[in-house]
């Protein structure tokens, strides 16, 4: 999306291990071999990079010399706000939304569009079943990318509660509950929760009240962002074993 709306810029990957060792050695030079405007994608896989970024910055006129984009980990979130706290506006982006679905002509029954879920990868990828691309999304993006921002002992352990969570879909969150069918503590529950909704896996979604008190102390939903990743981790293989009502 980034290419697309801003075709002027250069692009670089950081995903690409040549290209990432060259931005780790001499982060000076290498935005001196690609310079601005350059969009570059994967920052999380260089986040030593984003104080180089801050050192250019400050030394060029105007906005919007640099678009970073990639996952957004612990480590982006930090650099950021210790070199680019003033300097960067920051953009999160959900899965697709209705209004850009109808937009491409695309409009599905309720139940099929539950299942075949937002991401723009199952619109743009022909032929693939929305219950394989996500069976893909997890081993890429949940194994992989969460487990780098955290070190898992028990990697099984985050597995049963990503399919917990699926099932309490829509409920109050019990964190005892939770810990004790996950097998646990509660603090650690609570601390993979906070990575899961930091990573717009979950949302988590508070109790209002007009009493302040109340707000506080009343207990949350929980909710997957992306409806597909739900039917995955449920194992529904088809919109018509689906029973939501």
């Amino acid at each position: 999306m980034a290419k697309a709306l801003f075709k002027d810029y250069g692009f670089v990957n950081l995903e690409d291990s040549a290209i990432r060792r060259e931005a780790e050695a001499d982060p000076r030079g290498f935005l001196i071999n690609h310079p601005s405007p350059l969009i570059i994608d994967e920052i999380q896989r260089c986040p030593s990079l984003v104080s180089q970024i801050q050192a250019n910055v400050d030394e060029m006129d105007g906005y919007g010399r640099y678009i970073i984009t990639g996952s957004f980990q612990k480590e982006v979130r930090k650099a950021i706000a210790e070199s680019l706290a003033t300097r960067t506006a920051v953009a999160h982006l959900l899965p697709l939304s209705f209004d850009e679905l109808e937009k491409e002509g695309i409009t599905l029954p309720r139940n099929d569009q539950i299942f075949t879920g937002f991401m723009p990868g199952i619109y743009s990828t022909k032929g693939i079943a929305p219950s394989e691309y996500y069976m893909y999304y997890r081993a890429v993006h949940l194994d992989k990318d969460i487990r780098e921002e955290k070190n898992f002992a028990d990697p099984n352990l985050f597995h049963t509660l990503l399919d917990i969570l699926a099932g309490r879909a829509g409920q109050i969150i019990n964190y005892t509950s939770i810990s004790n069918d996950v097998g646990a503590s509660s603090a650690i529950i609570k601390e993979w929760m906070a990575l899961l909704e930091n990573a717009y896996i979950i949302y988590i979604l508070h109790p209002w009240s007009r009493n302040a008190t109340s707000r506080a102390v009343k207990s949350p939903k929980t909710y997957l962002i992306e409806t597909a990743l739900l039917t995955s981790l449920a194992r529904i293989s088809s919109p018509k074993e689906s029973s939501i009502s």
